[in-house]
């Protein structure tokens, strides 16, 4: 019984490791993520607010909103926060913002480009995923 609890336990760190190392890019080499410092913003960029959320379930552990479509190079500002006392982190265009940091971002290619959670907030760690969809 005590090897089981190892043996899950080990699977359930392995597979928190996996998700927060992976990052789908679209070519690494021609997707151009233009991550900014925030004090470069201009006024007239429009900002989301992308909020970490988790509960009782697994299934609670979600950014919100899930999905941002954007045109190519259309440079928006990313401002992370969280609705509970737990900090999420994001991972996103090969960069990491903490709650409430800013990035501005934009991609000169087409293609979907996926962000994760940077830090490990309880069980469903692995499934908080943000979604960027260029066209």
């Amino acid at each position: 019984m005590k090897k089981i609890f190892i043996t899950l336990f080990i699977l359930l760190v392995f597979t928190s490791l996996v998700a927060c190392s992976k990052e789908k890019k679209v070519n690494d080499e021609t997707a151009n993520a233009d991550v900014a410092n925030e004090r470069q913003t201009n006024n007239s960029m429009e900002e989301i607010l992308v909020v970490g959320k988790t509960g009782p379930e697994i299934e609670d552990f979600i950014f919100e909103p899930a999905e941002i479509n954007l045109k190519v190079g259309e440079k928006v500002k990313l401002t992370l926060t969280s609705d509970d006392e737990i900090q999420h982190g994001l991972r996103v265009g090969g960069k990491v913002i903490q709650h409430g940091e800013s990035i501005e971002i934009s991609f000169e290619k087409p293609g979907e480009y996926f962000g994760n959670c940077s830090e490990l907030c309880g069980a469903g760690h692995a499934l908080m995923a943000l979604k960027i969809i260029v066209e």
